[in-house]
């Protein structure tokens, strides 16, 4: 495997996300934000202060990749063989541009990833950020709650290495939930999310669901819910939470001392 020396924030983003799931979404966040390398045939498009513009018209290079036809984009010019000729736009407006293709990051360099046309219509809609479903649950469904057997200790640690990067979040939990009616399903783990901002939950359990893909194969699903002090979420008002950010550690010695 080749070095890689990350030469932009975009670099360490990727080199850190191929190593830690906790980063992937702000990776995938931070790409669509950046501008990225191609090399073009045919006549060059227009620059201005040398970015091409979106309604530029281009001829992109094409390879394969892993058997499939792809369109190669790269993160630095040190990812290109010296003196080859490449064009630079927003990774956002190139894909853009290029709906339906199959891309793939840096080939041949040690970090890089193929996004496949699904993947790009997910980023680009935002639904790659969501929750895959949301499902309501009705105060008068009973459901059976306990502490997981088999105690994801992976998952728990990018989880708190995910919230840490996250404000919104002041503590977490985590357990193993069924409905009570329905005993020969295995169940799900539920993580309950103590939020600054309810409104936040949608995105974090989206960019959640995205890391726990990495970690999780039995059960199947984790789901991601509010943290209230009623309802199902009411079993862990005197649970240990698995993330407890700092500030409010000091908020709850504050309400128990009074000072």
């Amino acid at each position: 495997m080749t070095s890689f020396e990350p030469k932009n924030p975009l670099e360490s983003a990727l080199k850190k996300a191929a190593d830690d799931p906790a980063v992937r979404p702000q990776f995938l966040r931070l790409l669509l934000e950046s501008k990225v390398l191609i090399e073009a045939v045919g006549p060059r498009p227009k620059t201005a202060n040398g970015m091409t513009t979106e309604a530029a018209q281009i001829q992109v290079k094409g390879i394969h990749f892993n058997g499939r036809p792809c369109i190669p984009f790269f993160t630095s010019d040190a990812r290109l063989p010296a003196g080859t000729p490449y064009l630079l736009l927003g990774c956002k407006e190139l894909f853009q541009m290029m709906k339906g293709q199959n891309f793939v990051m840096n080939p041949g360099a040690a970090f890089g990833k193929e996004f496949f046309a699904n993947d790009i219509a997910q980023m680009l809609d935002g639904t790659a950020f969501l929750p895959e479903q949301k499902i309501t649950i009705s105060n008068a469904t009973q459901w059976l709650i306990a502490e997981p057997s088999d105690y994801p200790i992976e998952l728990v640690a990018a989880l708190c290495r995910f919230y840490a990067t996250k404000p919104q979040v002041q503590r977490a939990w985590i357990a193993h939930y069924q409905n009570a009616e329905n005993t020969e399903g295995q169940g799900s783990l539920i993580v309950a999310l103590d939020l600054k901002d309810v409104g936040a939950l949608e995105t974090l359990a989206g960019e959640g669901t995205m890391l726990v893909k990495s970690y999780v194969h039995k059960p199947k699903y984790v789901d991601f819910t509010h943290y209230k002090e009623s309802g199902p979420t009411q079993y862990f008002a005197d649970k240990k939470p698995f993330y407890i950010k700092e500030s409010t550690v000091k908020r709850l010695l504050a309400k128990i001392t009074g000072h």
